[in-house]
């Protein structure tokens, strides 16, 4: 017997392709395979579609719309170098320190920021995972079906984290993590 409050075996296996065509950007299909992922986190066809909307492809396209650092003051000096190291390759990335003017209200600028930009990269360390306005910072990019590219500057425990991207480990070798970043980013590396 099926009442209306139950679903059925073939809403269970519901077509991943079918319930993301109803949405016209990848944001917002992002934000429904999130939603569904929250209450079928093993469902074998969403996870085709998380696969289809973090390719390399949605990663290039997500940075077009603009890059955004996030990082804790712990992290600072090493987010500053992290930006340098972008724009000597050509890659532009919004951070606060350098790119807020000084006319601006500085969390007025954060917030058009991150609303502008498609891709956050997120310098992840212990101190990162404490910092409540940086975990809020994550969350609001990823609520909002944006792409999350943790950065691991220093090893710590992202087991409790939900970014479907896998980070780049800079733990060990900056310019191999830069290496590896930009080679994603625009599939070519400036020497």
């Amino acid at each position: 017997m099926n009442n209306r409050g139950q679903k059925t075996n073939s809403d269970d296996s519901l077509n991943v392709d079918e319930m993301i065509s109803r949405f016209n950007s990848p944001e917002q299909k992002r934000i429904a395979l999130r939603k569904a992922m929250n209450t079928r986190p093993d469902d074998t066809y969403l996870k085709k579609g998380v696969a289809q909307l973090t390719s390399a492809t949605e990663i290039r396209r997500s940075a077009g719309q603009g890059i955004y650092i996030s990082y804790t003051r712990a992290d600072e000096l090493f987010a500053f170098n992290l930006r340098e190291a972008l724009m000597g390759q050509e890659l532009f990335a919004w951070l606060d320190m350098t790119d807020v003017d000084e006319e601006e209200e500085w969390h007025v600028a954060v917030k058009n920021a991150m609303r502008r930009s498609g891709l956050m990269l997120a310098v992840m360390s212990p101190s990162a995972l404490k910092d409540p306005a940086v975990n809020a910072e994550r969350e609001f990019f990823a609520e909002q079906g944006k792409l999350v590219m943790p950065l691991i500057h220093q090893r710590c425990d992202m087991s409790a984290t939900r970014y479907w991207l896998m980070p780049i480990d800079f733990s060990h070798d900056f310019d191999l993590g830069i290496y590896t970043l930009t080679l994603l980013l625009r599939d070519n590396y400036k020497k």
